[in-house]
């Protein structure tokens, strides 16, 4: 029964998520995984801060504190970097372990004595029936297809570990088997502690199983399994650990900006949001806008909703009842995020992963026990056959409504097929969320479609002149857009753009060297330096910035300054060929042909094919009259680019001073043969000819 279960509910997941197989990386998918050092290579483990290892991520990272999942992320980029399939195997993978861990403990439970004879004679069905509707659900669309929520797939999978391996330890029959499951249940937390922070309530929920379903009391509970609760408890010093520093402290935590007291009014509007997806799946979006409530007045609906809700959930805990329990596992899971403020996402569907599961556990066995109840009340069923009429019709419901799920789990996936469209999908349901807004400019920008997503950029800063994101991005478009006029040949158009860009980011250091260049292209190299030294100053390392500058420089005849220039691209990087050899030219024009020559040397030894600086260094030669020498490189430039005619037309004025009229002719007329009308190089000709006349006329 259990393998074909374990099919069924495979083929279920294949099933549904195979058409986003090939998904695209999505909101923070970006950084967590493209732009992530730390999973660039897998070992060592941990590294340092400047060559992370993926147990240890970059701050304010959505793996950041929760380095087994990073570390998967690191195992998934080093077999595909970002092609996207590997991650959503795995998520599904993930998901399907959590599955069989949920049916692994539903059927337990289930036959629990706590349970009536006829729960417990069916408890392999029902058990079946919540893991199916669970592992539909459309709420888990988002945990799955988004690849960076394998933070929740994971500590979910950790938690359903930690009381399945509990509940073995309770069910023992030897001291073997005792401390086996004992160890497994601490592992499973601590590794759950390393995923994600709503791992703190394992220990808590554990207990509060133990004391419902098997103990009977918390002290007999604690009394029984001191060991167990030891240990799990002990995890916490992992989290502990983990979260010194904050590492996610600025978009989390009571130091935000954020009053807690306006996170907490807030979150109880949240609260009936989650319950209400968790009964009627729709509509879903990946980014809910719900503003912050700051008064009672404003979140009393809400607050009397929830404040009825806890009470009457501490009514039934307190009786010892599963219902009790299963609302209790919920708020319990959710409590983290509905304690502390997370300023960047309110809501997030997400974060019923785990708490549904009880839910639709307390709907599937709660029917199956109120039809139960009917039948006996009516006097319609025997106690020995009690359940057989009740299964087929608790059967027939929540397969209709697994199979509404999955229905509406493939028609949500559809969002799923690019970065447009999961944003447009997101707009269709949040029109006036700055958030929404500014990452459907982002998916169009990365398509390439700048225009448009300048148009979504203006929207967010109209709902939201704060909107942190939006306006460093239409500064961005407007560069790209920019740079499409430059790619054109249109450099006034693209100066119109840059000035835009930069009208809204002043700062921005790219623009103002694409600046530079559109000025510079339109002949007013004065303003292009201009633009050139504001952009390395906003970046020092800005090497290019820097050899732009110097040549812009020295084309003003600003050579000291274009000295300097070059000299800062060399101390940023020293290797430059580019710099190395302006600062040749420069030197050499402030008369210090020695530090000219090595500056000529140290370009060409950079970039072997730099054939200009041999040229300018036999130049130098020329100058100092050592004229062997000057041949000698003359000729090294040639090597490098053949048909190089000021090289061969020097070489040949060389040849004809050392006296080697024969060479000197054949010298000119290969750039004769180069160039038939260069005339240089014909009067050249004609006079090594003249010369080698008078010799033979001697």
């Amino acid at each position: 029964m259990l393998a074909g279960a374990a099919v069924i509910l495979a083929a279920g997941i294949a099933l549904v998520y195979q058409r986003a197989l090939n998904a695209p990386l999505i909101f923070d998918d970006e950084t967590v995984i493209a732009k992530n050092p730390s999973l660039k290579q897998l070992w060592p483990l941990f590294g340092d801060s400047e060559l992370r290892g993926p147990l240890n991520p970059p701050r304010d990272l959505s793996t950041s504190g929760r380095p087994l999942v990073n570390l998967s992320l690191a195992i998934n980029y080093h077999f595909g970097e970002i092609e996207t399939a590997g991650y959503h195997v795995v998520n599904m993978v993930l998901h399907l372990l959590a599955t069989l861990l949920l049916l692994g403990i539903m059927r337990r439970t289930l036959r629990l004595d706590f349970f009536s004879p006829s729960i417990r004679t069916a408890a392999d069905p029902l058990a079946f029936l919540v893991a199916l509707a669970w592992t539909l659900h459309p709420l888990h669309t988002e945990t799955v297809v988004y690849i960076t929520q394998r933070t929740e797939l994971m500590v979910g999978l950790f938690y359903l570990a930690t009381l399945y391996a509990s509940l073995r330890y309770w069910n023992a029959t030897t001291d073997r088997s005792r401390r086996i499951w004992n160890l497994l249940a601490m592992l499973a937390c601590a590794l759950g502690m390393t995923c994600k922070e709503v791992m703190v309530t394992a220990p808590v929920a554990v207990l509060l199983f133990d004391r419902t379903f098997v103990a009977g009391s918390f002290r007999a509970a604690l009394a029984r399994s001191r060991w167990l609760y030891a240990g799990l408890a002990a995890s916490w010093l992992v989290l502990l650990v983990l979260n010194i520093g904050g590492p996610r402290s600025s978009s989390a935590g009571f130091r935000t900006s954020l009053p807690a007291y306006s996170w907490w009014l807030t979150q109880t509007e949240v609260l009936i949001l989650y319950l209400r997806l968790v009964c009627w799946p729709w509509p879903l979006t990946i980014h809910h806008q719900i503003p912050f409530l700051t008064t009672i007045g404003e979140a009393w609906p809400w607050l009397l909703t929830a404040t009825l809700l806890a009470i009457a959930t501490l009514a039934l805990v307190a009786r010892r009842t599963a219902a009790g329990f299963a609302i209790a596992w919920t708020f319990l899971i959710l409590s983290p995020t509905l304690v502390v403020p997370i300023v960047t996402e309110v809501a997030a569907e997400r974060r019923m992963y785990l708490p549904s599961a009880s839910l639709l556990a307390l709907v599937i066995v709660g029917g199956f026990a109120l039809l139960e109840w009917i039948g006996k009340s009516e006097g319609t069923l025997a106690d020995a056959g009690r359940g057989r009429r009740s299964l087929p019709v608790i059967a027939a419901c929540a397969l209709a409504l697994a199979a509404a799920y999955g229905t509406v789990s493939v028609r949500r996936l559809a969002a799923y097929e690019s970065a447009i469209s999961i944003w447009q999908d997101a707009a269709s349901c949040e029109p006036h969320d700055a958030t929404v807004q500014t990452n459907w400019g982002v998916a169009l920008a990365a398509d390439g479609r700048p225009q448009e997503a300048i148009e979504h950029y203006e929207e967010a800063l109209r709902i939201d002149p704060a909107a942190p994101e939006a306006r460093p991005n239409l500064a961005e478009a407007y560069y790209d857009l920019g740079l499409r006029q430059l790619d054109q040949n249109k450099p006034a158009e693209a100066e119109k753009f840059f000035l835009t860009a930069l009208g809204i980011n002043a700062d921005f250091a790219n623009a103002h060297y694409a600046l530079a260049g559109a000025r510079a292209a339109q002949g007013d190299a004065r303003g292009a330096a201009q633009n050139y030294a504001v952009a390395a100053k906003l970046r020092p390392d800005y090497v290019a910035a820097w050899i732009n500058l110097g040549a812009t420089r020295l084309g003003l005849g600003e050579t000291e300054s274009a000295a300097s220039a070059f000299q800062q691209a060399l101390r940023h990087s020293p290797d430059n060929a580019d710099a190395s050899f302006g600062l040749g030219i420069a030197l050499a024009k402030l008369g210090k042909g020695r530090e000219a020559a090595e500056q000529f040397q140290a370009a060409y030894r950079a970039d072997p094919r730099r054939a200009d600086a041999h040229f300018e260094l036999a130049n130098l030669l020329v100058a100092a009259n050592n004229l062997p020498a000057a041949a000698e490189e003359y000729r090294a430039a040639i090597r490098v680019q053949p048909d190089y005619l000021e090289a061969w037309q020097n070489l040949g004025a060389v040849s004809l001073a050392q006296g080697n009229v024969k060479q000197a002719i054949a010298t000119f007329q290969e750039v004769l043969r180069l160039q038939p009308d260069y005339p240089q190089a014909r009067a050249n000709l004609e006079r090594a000819i003249e010369l080698s006349r008078q010799q033979e006329g001697k």
